[in-house]
């Protein structure tokens, strides 16, 4: 089926190629597409910065997600956001009809996560689609400019992709902006909260099962940051984790879940109070470096030099290597790998980062 799919963007293709494309003349109008997750849509914040620093005149646009426009929202190096849907083929003639009015002439492809998503970019008339090979869905075809995968960082990746398109890479941390009003829920909500003790954040679900630290774990540390360093624990979580973050706040004395009770930037500004956050290799994990917080950050199966923190000051990483080989990855039925991190272990690190950060 997907050989078949690709041979029909192909044949569009084909007839497509020889259409007029958008030339630059003037300030370059680039189109920025990154269509994933969390984590992903992050990562090109430096790159998006480096942009606007390299072309101050720039006409920025970004296809993304409707996670992505929330991440991306108040971001002021981007003239405008486009969201694509996933799965959802009766939106392409609208968004279509939105790029081809902007006169895109440059399109840098960081991630795609619907297949559709290249042959729209194709179709609005970019004269340069610059990615890297090997990642497209196998549609690489419809790349104009293509980069080697190389063993970098995706952020690194990112910036890469950047650079072909003429920009002087100048910015390498992440970045999240957040509102007044953000800032003054979350102030509301940590007011009320009780807890004399260092603050302490945990993210105990992952969109993969396979990247997650057994919950059992989770409580043992949470027992142990409220008894023995007097802690207040916050836990935190979407919707969807909503249910996981409860089941460990019941078996805790004075911990809170906060699943679901904030937006996403809400989160965003929470991290930023936080003494400590304790996460999985996951969304939220990465916007704790994006607000600078010390973040200790547990990866079984991935690599944290691909995906790792990258340029953030108070992260550190707890890290064993994969039990299995090759790696299931997302078949993986147990989480192996993060089973290998020891409860005491990631106590005493966590002791020792809020050792320097708060004086216990």
């Amino acid at each position: 089926m997907t050989k078949i799919k690709n041979l029909l963007i192909y044949a569009l293709y084909a007839l497509t190629r020889k259409a007029k494309r958008n030339v630059q003349s003037g300030a370059p109008r680039i189109l920025i597409v990154s269509t994933t997750g969390l984590g992903d849509t992050i990562w090109a914040t430096p790159a998006i910065a480096s942009i606007r620093k390299s072309f101050p005149d720039c006409h920025l646009g970004v296809l993304t997600s409707s996670l992505g426009k929330a991440v991306l929202d108040r971001n002021p190096h981007i003239d405008k956001i486009f969201t694509i849907k996933h799965n959802c083929l009766l939106q392409i003639p609208r968004v279509l009809k939105a790029l081809k009015k902007e006169k895109f002439d440059t399109a840098l492809i960081f991630h795609v996560s619907q297949r559709p998503t290249l042959p729209l970019v194709h179709l609005a008339g970019p004269s340069k689609i610059i990615g890297t090979e090997g990642i497209n869905k196998g549609l690489d075809f419809l790349l104009t400019h293509k980069l080697k995968s190389d063993y970098v960082h995706e952020i690194e990746r990112r910036l890469n992709i950047a650079k072909e398109a003429g920009v002087e890479t100048s910015h390498e941390t992440l970045e999240l902006y957040t509102s007044k009003e953000d800032r003054e829920s979350v102030d509301s909500f940590l007011k009320k909260a009780k807890g004399s003790g260092p603050l302490i954040g945990i993210h105990p679900g992952a969109k993969d099962g396979f990247k997650m630290w057994p919950k059992e774990n989770f409580i043992f540390l949470a027992k142990k940051l409220e008894h023995d360093l007097g802690a207040k624990v916050l836990i935190t979580g979407d919707k969807s984790e909503k249910s996981l973050a409860e089941d460990i706040a019941k078996e805790l004395r004075s911990a809170e879940s906060v699943a679901g009770k904030f937006s996403l930037k809400e989160t965003a500004a929470l991290l930023e109070k936080l003494d400590l956050y304790i996460a999985n290799d996951t969304g939220p994990m990465h916007m704790g470096f994006a607000m600078g917080a010390n973040v200790l950050a547990l990866f079984g199966p991935t690599d944290p030099n691909l995906c790792g923190p990258y340029k953030a000051k108070a992260a550190h990483i707890m890290k064993k290597p994969k039990s299995c080989m090759p790696c299931l990855n997302k078949k993986c039925r147990e989480p192996f790998c993060m089973m290998q991190i020891s409860k005491e272990t990631v106590f005493n690190e966590a002791s020792q980062i809020l050792k320097n950060v708060v004086g216990i």
